[in-house]
């Protein structure tokens, strides 16, 4: 949704507001995505700040400094409000932090595509993947990297689908 709203110049203050809004929503989400990446790849990770970092050593992410700078805003834009702040901070959001989250979200989308083949093809439930829960490595093969709900909200996979 954010994409759509990147498109085009907010008209009024409300509409400005939802824009930095679903930032937020989509900045915290991709950051715990990259917790949850990196913890199914067993990195202790406790913080917004430890996800950027470990996505950056993992290789999941380029430019962590992007990330980190976007970490900042929105941790501004949460507590304040100011005209002229939330006008600069809705410029970054177009030109430099969507393009980053939105980078993130097509890398991560092919392996979330395998990871689904490869558990609709497996006896286990995809829902002990939704709740957390590891693999039962049957056969001695190697689970590719495990889905979690953060991305079932990112991709608008329907959770029925596990039951």
């Amino acid at each position: 949704m954010l994409e759509k709203y990147t498109k085009t110049r907010p008209q009024t203050e409300l509409e400005r507001a939802g824009v930095i809004q679903l930032f937020e929503m989509a900045f915290e989400l991709s950051w715990n995505v990259m917790k949850d990446y990196g913890e199914a790849q067993i990195y202790s990770v406790r913080s917004p700040r430890d996800a950027i970092k470990t996505a950056v050593q993992m290789g999941i992410i380029e430019d962590g400094y992007v990330w980190i700078d976007g970490l900042s805003n929105r941790n501004l834009t949460t507590y304040t409000y100011d005209e002229t702040m939330a006008e600069k901070v809705r410029s970054l959001i177009i030109n430099k932090y969507f393009p980053v989250i939105k980078v993130l979200q097509q890398d991560l989308k092919k392996e979330v595509q395998v990871c689904l083949v490869y558990h609709f093809r497996r006896e286990d439930s995809l829902l002990h993947f939704v709740q957390g829960a590891q693999p039962k490595n049957k056969g001695g093969d190697e689970s590719p990297f495990c889905i979690t709900k953060h991305m079932f909200v990112w991709y608008n996979i329907p959770v029925q689908i596990a039951l």
